[in-house]
């Protein structure tokens, strides 16, 4: 054999060899968030955190497989959405009488008139959470339903999973957009903190305490077998 074609054989079957490998799939990443207020509204007890999981361009927040995190029983939840951007599709999924039922995405945004979308500026300053440096951002906004909100966030380009989560962000972005909601600025990395304040709700905050970066099953993506659509 020629060592020109050894060569490229090589390459080859190197390139084939990492495209089969498990840790050269595509990244997930699993966020474990602590809220500050009572913990009701979100079915679970104040001490338990929040998890959030994302791979790809899907998102899945609520309660999580057992298989995939390991949380107290007391912290388990009833429910469980799961938002796919390529498809346009929301999932929320009721543990409580194993059912789901599927949205439209964006419909569902629009219809809440969420406030979470606001114009966010760097202030210069820099914390450090869950062991990671973080940029501090503020802004405000505002919507019909919400009325006027400010907030902070603290944002980290080297945590890990900066690019996947702001890869993610970036399209919901491009997806609130064309939805109508406003222009605004968008930090590149991982939200570590996050704080909501309106006129007519309680401020809600959450921190950031752990983040893995691992691949994730597509089944934690999807409603459980065997439960029924509505």
């Amino acid at each position: 054999m020629k060592p020109r074609h050894a060569a490229a054989l090589a390459l080859l079957s190197f390139l084939l060899a990492v495209a089969v490998r498990p840790e050269a799939a595509i990244s997930g990443l699993i966020i474990e968030k602590k809220y500050t207020e009572d913990g009701e509204d979100r079915g679970v007890p104040k001490h338990c955190a929040e998890i959030e999981i994302i791979q790809g361009h899907k998102e899945r927040v609520g309660t999580m497989p057992e298989d995939l995190v390991s949380v107290p029983s007391e912290c388990r939840g009833k429910w469980a959405v799961i938002d796919d951007l390529d498809e346009n599709i929301e999932t929320t999924i009721d543990y409580r009488d194993r059912s789901y039922h599927q949205k439209t995405f964006i419909e569902e945004n629009v219809s809440q008139q969420g406030y979470g979308i606001w114009k966010v500026k760097p202030t210069g300053k820099h914390r450090k959470i869950a062991g990671y440096s973080c940029e501090v951002y503020k802004g405000s906004g505002g919507t019909v339903k919400w009325g006027p909100s400010s907030g902070t966030e603290c944002v980290s380009d080297e945590a890990p999973g900066a690019a996947e989560y702001s890869e993610f962000s970036t399209l919901l972005v491009r997806m609130n957009l064309g939805a109508g909601y406003d222009d605004f600025y968008d930090p590149r990395g991982v939200v570590l903190q996050r704080l909501l304040e309106t006129d007519s709700t309680d401020p809600e905050e959450w921190v950031v305490t752990k983040i893995q970066l691992k691949p994730i099953p597509p089944k934690f993506f999807e409603p459980p077998a065997g439960f029924v659509k509505k």
